[in-house]
């Protein structure tokens, strides 16, 4: 009996020796919105202006604003008839 106390003792000694980590807190603030948020498409009619692909895109989500114009920042490419690419 007298053996089992003395090893009894030894295995709470070196349960002893190992630390616990601490856990971080985590952090409760926004993360960054990315920056590389273009969306790219194909196929739109001819007569379609910037007006009218930022109103069908807002149904989706907020879209960026031009800081100088306060306008969508929604850009159409065309050629130099001024026909949509």
């Amino acid at each position: 009996p007298a053996a089992g106390k003395a090893g009894g003792a030894a295995g709470a000694a070196g349960g002893e020796g190992g630390k616990k980590r601490k856990r971080k807190a985590k952090s409760k603030k926004w993360k960054k919105p990315k920056v590389n948020t273009y969306v790219y498409v194909e196929g739109l009619p001819t007569d379609t202006n910037e007006k009218e692909v930022a109103e069908f895109f807002t149904k989706f989500g907020v879209l960026r604003c031009d800081d100088a114009t306060g306008k969508p920042l929604v850009k159409l490419y065309r050629d130099e008839g001024g026909q949509l690419k």
